[in-house]
């Protein structure tokens, strides 16, 4: 995004007041939320753990639909497909983010299996039994320069190609044709 390089530029400026690396943090934490939003987004990308990505390369030169219905519609066919196997899935959040001119993110939340955690009551010692549904995180990597889609999730083949089906179909408004497809798992 190109708003956030330009105060990035400002924040990282050397000749800057804050003394180090985390006044700098703190300050983008209360003066920029937009900013600090965005990083955490990217930074949650980026962490996620390498071994479940995947790349399909030679995808068609097509830019990506990044607008609320296309978001909800990809998002509902993933939610669609994980409720229909896993029976997880019902609940789903789709985020949006640009992080350079040709390189686009998009983060798929749905929600996970509910569990029943035992915790401590904040305010007394008491212990209690709370059901919450955590949710299950993929991210989703779009390059239009290189014409690759990167795939982080868990489920194996399966899901990975019915991710990139349903990314293909939805946000880029294209058939992928599986076989003349490059899949490399990294």
């Amino acid at each position: 995004n190109y708003e956030l390089e330009a105060e990035c530029k400002i924040i990282t400026d050397p000749s800057a007041s804050e003394k180090s690396l985390y006044d700098k943090v703190f300050m983008v934490y209360l003066n920029y939320p937009d900013i600090w939003k965005k990083a955490c987004f990217f930074i949650e990308a980026d962490m996620m753990q390498n071994r479940f990505w995947t790349r399909y390369a030679n995808l068609p030169n097509m830019h990506p639909r990044t607008d609320k219905p296309s978001l909800d519609a990809f998002g509902k066919a993933i939610s669609d497909f994980f409720w229909k196997r896993q029976i997880r899935g019902n609940k789903f959040h789709v985020q949006y983010e640009q992080r350079s001119e040709k390189e686009h993110y998009y983060l798929v939340f749905l929600s996970d299996f509910s569990n029943t955690y035992d915790v401590f009551e904040p305010d007394n010692d008491e212990m209690v039994s709370r059901s919450e549904s955590r949710t299950l995180s993929m991210a989703i990597v779009f390059d239009e320069e290189r014409h690759t889609l990167e795939i982080n999730a868990h489920g194996g083949r399966e899901v990975y190609d019915t991710v990139a089906l349903l990314f293909s179909s939805i946000i880029l408004v294209s058939e992928l044709n599986m076989q003349q497809t490059i899949i490399s798992n990294y």
